[in-house]
C-alpha cells in the first residue's frame, strides 16, 4: 500500500498516512485526505490518483506542487474555482477518469509517481513536504 509520511513544519513527529483510494485529495479544505493548514496551500491543492497500473500527481492549485524538487505542470482543465466541496472535487475527477480521452488530458499533465520521491506543498520555501512511499513500485 502506497503512503505518504509527512513532516509538518516545527513538528517534532512525523505522520504516516494510508494512500488507499483510487483517488487521494491533499489541500487546506475540510475533508481532504490530507488537510495541510497552510494559506498558501488551496482548498484542493493537489489529487494523488490510480490510472492503469501507476499512480499519479495532479497539481489544482495557484502556488504550485512540487516533485522532487520540479514544478508540476498545473492541469489548466480543472475548473477548481466551481468546486466548492470535497463532493464536488471527488465527483469531478471521478467523471475525468471515466472519460477516456478527459482521463488522457489529465494523465498527460500528471506526473507518474516513482516507488520513492518527495512532493511538496505549495512551491515556495517553507512548504510542507511529504515522503511519498510505495512498496509496491507502481
Amino acid at each position: 500500500m502506497a503512503r505518504l509520511i509527512v513532516q509538518p513544519p516545527q513538528e517534532k513527529q512525523t505522520l504516516d498516512i494510508c494512500v488507499d483510494r483510487d483517488y487521494f485529495l491533499i489541500g487546506r479544505g475540510v475533508g481532504c485526505d490530507l488537510v495541510i493548514r497552510d494559506v498558501r496551500v488551496s482548498r484542493f491543492h493537489a489529487t494523488i490518483f490510480r490510472y492503469e497500473q501507476g499512480l499519479y500527481l495532479s497539481d489544482h492549485s495557484m502556488n504550485g506542487t512540487s516533485y522532487d524538487g520540479c514544478l508540476v505542470k498545473r492541469w489548466a482543465g480543472y475548473v477548481q474555482n466551481k468546486l466548492e466541496t470535497v463532493e464536488d472535487v471527488e465527483s469531478a475527477v471521478l467523471r475525468l477518469l471515466d472519460d477516456p480521452e478527459k482521463c488522457k488530458a489529465l494523465v498527460a499533465n500528471a506526473v507518474r509517481l516513482q516507488h520513492e520521491c518527495c512532493i511538496g506543498f505549495p512551491l515556495v520555501k517553507g512548504s510542507l513536504e511529504c515522503l511519498f512511499l510505495d512498496p509496491q513500485g507502481t
